[in-house]
């Protein structure tokens, strides 16, 4: 004989049990870069492609918006799934996500380019070391 059949004061309804609402489904991101217009799936060159499709993580390049301003990116990702590049700003924030024929059409457009190390950046990091530095530090 079992518990709820000895005592049956024991036993009472379950609590109700609130509605819970589901979130709604993630709005898809706008790219970070835009290319504008329509664009020929064709309209590229295959060496470009192949070129993105062998780039080393860690490298550079050049993106270029529609108001030529430049922003430098840094690949820092490869999906094995689908072969899209992950590339990233000087801040570490995602900014373009792109297949190999993508990039190769944004180098067609004039919207991508290799990276042009001007040395500023560098430079102003060697200062703030250099400033850091105990040795180099001078006592007034």
């Amino acid at each position: 004989m079992g518990i709820a059949e000895s005592r049956p004061e024991l036993q009472r309804a379950l609590p109700e049990l609130p509605q819970v609402a589901l979130p709604a489904p993630p709005v898809a991101e706008s790219p970070a870069v835009e290319l504008g217009g329509q664009i020929d799936a064709d309209d590229f060159d295959n060496a470009d492609a192949d070129r993105f499709r062998r780039m080393e993580i860690g490298n550079w390049l050049d993106f270029v918006d529609k108001d030529g301003k430049v922003q430098a990116g840094k690949l820092s990702w490869v999906s094995p799934i689908s072969s899209r590049l992950l590339f990233v700003n000087r801040r570490g924030v995602r900014f373009c996500v792109a297949s190999p024929e993508e990039l190769a059409v944004m180098v067609r457009l004039g919207r991508l380019r290799a990276h042009v190390d001007d040395g500023a950046f560098d430079s102003a990091m060697q200062g703030v070391i250099d400033r850091l530095d105990p040795g180099s530090a001078t006592l007034h």
